[in-house]
């Protein structure tokens, strides 16, 4: 049938290979479908054929979203009338319709979203399947050096602010997590614009920035902390935060992750504006290859902002997506003496589906990622490891390079990180190191 099996999305904190097993979403969705009452209530993504973006320019953020937009409403026309009709009449109580994707989240009537299933315009139904956060994993400190913290000398950040001056400044960095305390003196002053959506994918009103875990705090330091503990915790601490909180006390929805990136390019819904992320930090995936995730990340690309994503705690042998999606940036850790972290992941990933199809090495590229210190909701700091860490460090390294270019594409950031990394492990790319630290 139209059935495409989606597996659970997981923050990429160190979990254990029978948890990435257990992640899956229910694999009977469609059989539930067709067994339920006619009545029964239902959440689904109901997936659209895809767009053929070949006419839209890409790199050009403000003609490709407003042409995006327009042709995602054009392709959704004749569903959402439907849908429409169906919301009036009480037979669909909630629905949100996408852009990065080509299509809609509808919670209804099973025998409604059946009728959907049956449209020709509809290509795939799946769940609207949660993802969950787990528990964050301390570890001892790693000294850095007087005046950074040691992932932040590992990746020679200092070096840049000091040579260059350098610091991120004028770049926005998107920030996908469980929040971010507004409050951390390394952190106060820096978030451009917040947001927090709902299940539904709609966006909360009223939110107000906070960290509904320790999450999105951790990552943010890293990506723009400065040195109020006396040592910088962030590779660009003169950037700002776009960050979208689309994991509440440790759970989210698929939904969630594509309204939140939806926003984060477009924070005003106005692409006449220039407010939007320049690139998107997403210290989360999905385990195994999952289509769904390609159609974003391809138009985040398209739009010119450069996608980098953590690429699983699972070890060798498994990945996640979106880091790998070949056009995505995945990223694996490692620890202080630049040995590959065990539990980071890595393989090599085989696509068979639009527009990749063959196999590609996985991770593109490491970075500290085991004993990182960074700041805690609270004011304080604590040493998690995952390659969550590692990710952003890789995120405030673009946010240096915009400053100095931000003409440059998704596609030459891709190259030059690639290029410039120290090679570890075996000669060239490899399965656990990319292509280096």
């Amino acid at each position: 049938m139209k059935n495409k099996i989606l597996k659970l999305l997981l923050i990429c904190l160190a979990v254990s290979p029978m948890s990435f097993s257990d992640a899956y979403a229910s694999k009977k969705f469609m059989a539930k479908l067709a067994a339920a009452p006619e009545n029964e209530e239902l959440s689904a993504i109901i997936k659209l054929g895809n767009l053929n973006r070949a006419e839209l320019l890409y790199n050009n953020r403000k003609t490709y979203l407003k042409s995006l937009s327009n042709k995602t409403a054009q392709a959704q026309k004749a569903v959402e009338e439907y849908v429409k009709r169906e919301y009036d009449a009480g037979n669909i109580t909630s629905y949100r319709r996408f852009y990065l994707i080509n299509g809609f989240l509808v919670t209804g009537k099973a025998g409604v979203i059946r009728q959907l299933l049956n449209r020709p315009e509809v290509q795939e139904v799946h769940e609207n399947y949660l993802y969950s956060m787990p528990e964050v994993q301390y570890a001892p400190d790693t000294p850095g050096t007087d005046y950074v913290e040691w992932g932040v000398a590992k990746i020679q950040a200092q070096k840049v602010w000091e040579r260059y001056g350098y610091k991120g400044n004028n770049i926005r960095i998107g920030h996908l997590d469980t929040g971010v305390d507004p409050t951390h003196p390394d952190i106060a002053g820096k978030i451009a614009s917040w947001a927090e959506f709902n299940y539904i994918g709609r966006q909360v009103a009223g939110s107000v920035p906070r960290d509904s875990a320790q999450h999105g705090t951790h990552t943010a330091g890293i990506i723009l902390g400065g040195n109020a503990s006396g040592k910088y915790i962030g590779a660009a601490p003169n950037a700002k935060l776009v960050s979208a909180m689309v994991i509440n006390n440790g759970y989210g929805s698929f939904a969630q992750m594509i309204a939140g990136l939806e926003w984060v390019i477009d924070p005003d819904g106005n692409p006449n504006t220039d407010d939007g992320a320049h690139l998107v930090s997403m210290s989360l995936g999905a385990g195994g290859e999952n289509e769904a995730l390609i159609e974003p990340i391809e138009n985040l690309i398209a739009a010119g902002i450069f996608p980098v994503a953590s690429i699983g705690n699972f070890g060798p042998g498994y990945t996640s997506s979106p880091g790998n999606i070949p056009s995505c940036f995945g990223v694996g850790a490692v620890d202080s003496n630049e040995v590959v972290s065990y539990f980071s992941s890595g393989g090599r990933v085989s696509w068979n589906y639009q527009p990749f199809i063959g196999s590609w090495i996985k991770p593109d590229v490491c970075a500290p990622g085991s004993a990182v210190k960074s700041a805690l909701p609270g004011g304080g700091y604590g040493n998690l490891s995952g390659t969550s860490m590692a990710c952003p460090f890789v995120a405030g390294s673009v946010a240096l390079m915009l400053e100095a270019n931000k003409d440059l594409t998704p596609g030459q950031i891709k190259t030059i990180l690639s290029l410039t990394a120290k090679d570890l492990g075996d000669e060239g790319k490899d399965t656990r190191y990319g292509w280096g630290m």
